[in-house]
């Protein structure tokens, strides 16, 4: 459709500055990434579009130092990343800006537009990341973790349980 309505009760400011540069990249992101079938996390979404935010973000690098101070930042690039609806919906605004950020200050903005480029043509989110920038997605998450002053290694993801498969039972025949 190629639209949004928002209610918004904030300044003016906050409209032109914030809100308005982060729903026009959700534009963008619909138009460009329209042929996507494939996954996609959510926190790249809403992590891209704060990052074209023009605010001064000190409320984001509070939030995200205080995740990292406490031990709890979450895994970005396996599984589903951070999330972006319920009581912790920031992280994945927030603390997916900061790999924009980082990924803007380590490489430039071309880059943003080569993993984009990549994901336009429907290749796994991780590996348009990795072919992007020719690193592995555990050597980016530990660089990244390291950039915003958290320890290197990433935390393993507890693994989804897959129930083993029932063998058919075979019924005994009787003995004659």
């Amino acid at each position: 459709w190629g639209g949004t309505v928002q209610f918004n009760f904030s300044t003016i400011d906050e409209l032109v500055f914030t809100t308005v540069p982060h729903e026009v990249e959700h534009l963008y992101q619909g138009e460009f990434l329209a042929g996507r079938t494939v996954f996609t996390p959510g926190w790249w979404i809403e992590g891209d579009a704060t990052f074209y935010e023009m605010s001064d973000r000190g409320d984001v690098w509070t939030y995200v130092n205080n995740k990292v101070q406490s031990g709890d930042l979450p895994v970005l690039l396996q599984g589903d990343g951070p999330t972006t609806s319920g009581v912790d919906a920031l992280d994945g605004y927030y603390i997916g800006f900061t790999f924009f950020a980082w990924v803007d200050e380590k490489w430039g903005i071309d880059m943003h537009r080569k993993i984009m480029n990549l994901l336009a043509e429907d290749i796994a989110f991780t590996t348009a990341v990795e072919q992007a920038t020719g690193m592995s997605i555990n050597e980016l998450e530990s660089e990244w973790r390291v950039w915003l002053g958290a320890p290197a290694v990433v935390p393993t993801l507890i693994p989804t349980w897959t129930p083993v498969p029932m063998p058919l039972f075979v019924t005994p025949t009787p003995q004659q």
